[in-house]
């Protein structure tokens, strides 16, 4: 595990259309190896930024779908008109927490 070269970590970044710029033909084989594992790295790295962000939405998402429902069953609790009462908070929170897919990095 090499340190990544800052210049990889710009190029990784960079559009494609910028790929001739490279002249890659000036490294060696073992270099250019090297160089396709540190890609490979620095792409799986951000690939789990990318998971963490969406991830931290996600539960930040379902903390408020919970406040939500826990709102909406007092709210009910209160309403006299109902009967049942705790048959819609569940249903919906079933509904919320059935589209609840865990991400696997």
């Amino acid at each position: 595990n090499q340190e990544i070269p800052h210049w990889l970590e710009v190029y990784s970044r960079a559009s494609q259309v910028l790929d001739h710029k490279l002249k890659w033909e000036l490294f060696r084989l073992p270099e250019l190896e090297c160089f396709n594992a540190m890609l490979t790295r620095l792409y799986k790295h951000q690939l789990e930024e990318i998971v963490m962000r969406y991830e931290a939405y996600r539960s930040a998402l379902m903390c408020e779908i919970e406040v939500r429902l826990r709102s909406m069953g007092r709210a009910l609790a209160r309403n006299t008109n109902f009967t049942k009462i705790s048959e819609v908070p569940v249903d919906v929170k079933e509904t919320a927490l059935a589209h609840q897919p865990e991400t696997k990095i």
